[in-house]
């Protein structure tokens, strides 16, 4: 978990600390499909893959999804402060890719049950091509007492 951040720390526009894993290994892809319960061979079998017309096995979509989640709630001072987070997926990721996850501010507003910030989150491979990006909201305390 992050130090803690206040509502009152970030403006639109504010970038979050950025978040780096990698390089990714056919190891780390095929422990992640054996505890997500993914049996697609296209994650796990060489053969197969290149027969579906990747160069190799493939990250799962999630895969690169829970970085981003990681990269988040690294950041917020708990994690229970991750109210949404939606993504898609827009590029394969190989095993030897660094993925480098990032997020910004593009809202801020108060409701009665919370701080509530809006941001746009996304991965990028090596090369800064996007293989996932979406948004997600989060409420974050205020200094100010009530």
């Amino acid at each position: 978990m992050g130090k803690k951040v206040y509502f009152e720390d970030v403006d639109v526009g504010f970038e979050i600390p950025q978040f780096v894993v990698g390089p990714l290994t056919k190891e780390q892809i095929k422990n992640y499909a054996e505890a997500a319960g993914d049996p697609n061979p296209i994650h796990v079998d060489e053969n197969f893959a290149k027969m579906s017309g990747y160069r190799t096995v493939i990250a799962h979509g999630l895969m690169t999804m829970a970085y981003v989640s990681r990269m988040l709630t690294k950041w917020l001072p708990t994690y229970t402060q991750l109210k949404t987070l939606k993504t898609r997926f827009t590029k394969v990721a190989y095993p030897g890719d660094t993925l480098t996850c990032k997020g910004k501010v593009t809202q801020k507003y108060v409701k009665e049950d919370g701080n509530y910030v809006e941001l746009e989150v996304w991965s990028e491979n090596q090369d800064g091509e996007t293989v996932a990006k979406g948004s997600a909201t989060v409420i974050l305390p205020s200094r100010r007492k009530k």
